[in-house]
């Protein structure tokens, strides 16, 4: 009998190298689907959360009065409890044309799985609100805007 012949099988070293190679595979496979697993979550968190502040900003956005927005307040919200807003706001050249910059501040809801922690956003924002011209001044803003249009026309 020749030797290919008699062997039939793997040996018992081929074994196990198939089977440490497999594990690394199977290890592998397992770290990166826990990987994409978390990411998803983040993802989501980050998602949720985008959301919650983009409600805030609606609600802070329907407050009308000037005052009432220098004043700032609090907002609670479904999933990320009460987030507490500052408002800070100031005239452009612009008539009725005013920059409103946001802070937002709230912490995590306790329970959560990422713990309690406290989040800050800022934000900058463009708002036209003819209500908070003092009419002195948007007069003066009109008459400087309407004297430039005029000497822009003249080509001086």
């Amino acid at each position: 009998m020749s030797t290919q012949a008699q062997r039939r099988g793997l040996s018992l070293i081929e074994v196990v190298i198939a089977l440490a190679i497999f594990a690394g595979v199977v290890g592998m496979l397992s770290q990166a689907v826990q990987m994409s697993v978390h990411a998803m979550d983040t993802l989501d968190e980050d998602t949720r959360r985008e959301q919650e502040l983009r409600f805030a900003v609606r609600e802070i956005l329907q407050v009308s009065g000037r005052e009432d927005m220098e004043d700032g307040g609090d907002i609670q919200t479904l999933d990320s409890g009460n987030i507490h807003w500052e408002a800070e706001v100031e005239e452009t050249d612009i008539v009725d044309l005013f920059t409103l910059r946001l802070t937002l501040e709230w912490e995590e809801v306790p329970g959560d799985e990422d713990g309690q922690g406290t989040y800050l956003r800022e934000q900058s924002l463009y708002v036209l609100r003819p209500e908070w011209s003092v009419s002195d001044e948007r007069s003066t803003l009109l008459d400087d805007k309407t004297r430039d249009l005029q000497n822009s026309r003249r080509g001086l």
